[in-house]
């Protein structure tokens, strides 16, 4: 029997009443932990650039070192051989997420789905986003400087504080034909 397996992602506007509006985009820069010394203060930065000089650190080690350092990529999860199971997307729920107001269920999906077409402005995107927005991209790929954009605004749902996308998949096995 084929196994079903589902990805979900929320976001959600800051609570309280005077709280500024956030910019989620900080949330999802690269900025590494502060360091703390050891009575628990955070520790002064040890490598303070001169002026002029590049804030950049330099890795010392020669090439060998480094490429022996990097672990093998992980085993994939699914092949293409012929007869071996795959992942499909079944269906897609959105519930506020941009232009999809209250609970919206795309799909179900046939197991060849591979593309979306439609008119402009018919939400073609939207969809795309809903998948990154649930894969963890950053919300400069799914074409919004916040997150908080992705949650559905509008005049007829005035007061909606979060959104929630799901992907569901299915594995399954697709028989090998033969051509004599």
């Amino acid at each position: 029997m084929p196994s079903k397996t589902s990805k979900s992602s929320t976001a959600s506007k800051p609570k309280g009443k005077g709280s500024q509006p956030r910019d989620d985009s900080e949330d999802e820069l690269d900025v590494p932990p502060k360091e703390a010394s050891s009575n628990g203060q955070e520790a002064p930065p040890t490598n303070d650039p001169s002026p002029g000089e590049s804030a950049e650190a330099v890795d010392n080690r020669c090439l060998e070192e480094i490429l022996g350092s990097i672990p093998p990529p992980p085993p994939p999860a699914m092949t293409n051989e012929p007869g071996a199971p795959r992942l499909m997307i079944t269906h897609i729920v959105n519930q506020n997420f941009k232009s999809y107001a209250g609970e919206q269920i795309l799909g179900p999906f046939h197991k060849r789905f591979s593309r979306i077409i439609g008119p402009n402005g018919s939400g073609k995107s939207n969809v795309i986003d809903s998948m990154l927005f649930v894969f963890g991209y950053r919300a400069q790929k799914i074409r919004s400087k916040k997150l908080s954009v992705l949650i559905h605004s509008s005049d007829q749902h005035t007061g909606v504080q979060s959104c929630t996308v799901e992907v569901h998949f299915q594995k399954i096995i697709d028989k090998v034909t033969t051509h004599s």
